[in-house]
């Protein structure tokens, strides 16, 4: 996913106060999840859900 798509989903969520959307990100091999789905803005508490190999991210993102 870019960075665009990335922005696009916090803005689309964030104008839903009460979103119950939960953005798992994944960067480099580490799988992070939001403490608090109701947190979308840069810096919000996330916890380390699990490692992730390479591959299994270049199949999510279709490379």
């Amino acid at each position: 996913m870019h960075n665009y798509e990335v922005e696009r989903l916090a803005q689309l969520a964030a104008k839903e106060p009460k979103s119950r959307v939960c953005f798992t990100l994944t960067l480099g091999g580490n799988q992070f999840e939001l403490e608090d789905a109701t947190q979308h803005g840069l810096g919000a508490p996330a916890k380390h859900t699990k490692d992730v190999s390479f591959s299994e991210v270049n199949r999510r993102n279709h490379y």
